[in-house]
């Protein structure tokens, strides 16, 4: 059985990024930033970028988007 850093590490080389909806929708993990935080400590150099849109409330927010560095 894969331990939740390599399916999350697996997930990115696959599909190029991750988000925490994909986290928790594709692989049922729900706290993908302890994942990430994980893997950056073993040496996997991930990336991250800030995403922005509006809610149907009016409200700006953001969600994160994580990448392998050199896979933008």
């Amino acid at each position: 059985m894969k331990t939740q850093n390599e399916m999350v590490l697996e997930f990115i080389k696959n599909a190029g990024s991750i988000t925490a909806n994909e986290a928790f929708t594709e692989l049922g993990i729900t706290r993908l930033s302890a994942r990430i935080f994980d893997l950056r400590k073993a040496g996997e150099k991930i990336a991250q970028e800030r995403k922005f849109y509006t809610a149907r409330d009016g409200r700006v927010k953001h969600y994160d988007v994580f990448y392998l560095e050199g896979n933008e």
